[in-house]
């Protein structure tokens, strides 16, 4: 190559290098450079490990902008921040236990860290080489957080100048996200179930968590790359954090009695992988039924609620302060639940709401925190037809 061509094209790739996959404005939304680099090349001070190699989630948009837009509306991209869990985590002795999870790189990168601040961001889950079992026999993450390489499930995929690429078929195993979705408390009558959602969807011969939860479409894994299927999507959760989608369904039936009562039965299906409401014991999915009348009275009230409850004595406690499992009445992956009313022959309404609540109001009480409002996952109804004159 001759000089002149070499300087050419030495200086042509020099703003690529700096900008990322950005263009000459800088990176999201104009923010300065140093915002976007506050990660890059950070010792880990005082414990002589190797000069990391990881980027917050800021500098990881400059290319991946749709993951990145995607992970901010989960909960994982919360996962060390709201009420419920800085209450919950004031009752526990080992905050630390709580950090492997929630924020998964603080101990590897300090509290200050932008990128554990992230809680579980990218790097937590595109830096771990490995699942296995510690000495307690509890699945954890083993992070490569020096290296450069980032992990993922495509195996095709060139290493880049801003980081190396790890082929991973772990990326695609439920294993993955059984390191924390999967927990048992050591409470003061034996183990205590908290999560069971690795256990539970091992149990089926159902579709990875991948498969449901970070469901595959034809997109760009990186900016300027051509579009592929199969482009993982990073909500984690249904679009909103509502678990509209995620396989809750209730369907309703109404048959006149021979005494002229109503005969309502609601049944809800679980289609998940993994018991229903997944996660912290004490998330409730309520079913309310109301019955109307003509003038929209209301002449009749029900409501179930399907939970798993914690606590001692018969009274509800945060996992971390209980002895025993008071009551299960989740739905198991797969079933089909039918609850049976009988109602006045006056009612010519029926109205069925699926609700979630993220916790229980014996738990926020407890905690000393405001519960958040219930969200609604799906309204079916009927209506008694119109008698002929």
């Amino acid at each position: 190559m001759r000089a002149a061509e070499a300087r050419r094209l030495r200086w042509g790739l020099l703003p690529a290098l700096a900008l990322g996959c950005e263009g000459p404005g800088g990176g999201e939304a104009g923010r300065p450079r140093a915002a976007l680099t506050h990660e890059i090349g950070r010792e880990a001070a005082g414990r002589g490990e190797a000069t990391l190699s990881l980027s917050s989630a800021i500098r990881c948009a400059e290319c991946h902008e749709d993951h990145a837009r995607e992970w901010r509306g989960s909960r994982h991209a919360a996962a060390a921040e709201g009420a419920i869990y800085a209450a919950m985590l004031k009752t526990t002795a080992d905050p630390a236990g709580c950090d492997r999870c929630h924020s998964p790189l603080k101990g590897l990168v300090g509290a200050g860290s932008a990128v554990a601040a992230e809680g579980v961001g990218c790097e937590a889950c595109h830096s771990i080489a490995k699942v296995a079992a510690d000495e307690r026999g509890v699945l954890a993450a083993s992070f490569d957080v020096a290296s450069a390489r980032k992990y993922g499930p495509l195996c095709d995929a060139q290493d880049h100048y801003f980081h190396k690429m790890g082929c991973s078929p772990l990326h695609s195993e439920g294993e993955l996200c059984g390191a924390c979705h999967e927990l048992e408390w050591p409470g003061p009558k034996g183990p205590l179930p908290v999560f069971t959602e690795l256990s539970e969807w091992q149990a089926t011969a159902g579709p990875t968590c991948q498969s449901c939860h970070m469901a595959g479409r034809t997109g760009e894994v990186a900016r300027g790359w051509p579009g592929r299927s199969g482009r993982s999507e990073h909500w984690l959760l249904a679009e909103g954090d509502a678990l509209a989608g995620t396989g809750i369904a209730a369907a309703l039936a109404v048959t006149a009695g021979a005494r002229g009562e109503l005969a309502a039965a609601v049944t809800v299906h679980n289609s998940a992988g993994h018991g229903m409401p997944a996660g912290l014991p004490g998330r409730r999915l309520t079913l309310t039924l109301l019955g109307l009348g003509a003038d929209g009275a209301v002449l009749a009230e029900e409501a179930v609620v399907y939970a798993r409850t914690l606590g001692s004595d018969g009274v509800e406690l945060p996992f971390t302060a209980a002895s025993e499992v008071i009551s299960d009445s989740r739905l198991a992956s797969g079933e089909r639940r039918i609850e049976r009313w009988t109602l006045p022959g006056a009612v010519t309404q029926v109205r069925v709401r699926l609700s979630e609540s993220r916790i229980s109001p014996a738990q926020a009480l407890w905690l000393g925190i405001e519960a958040p409002p219930e969200r609604l996952i799906e309204e079916v109804s009927w209506t008694a037809p119109r008698r002929r004159r």
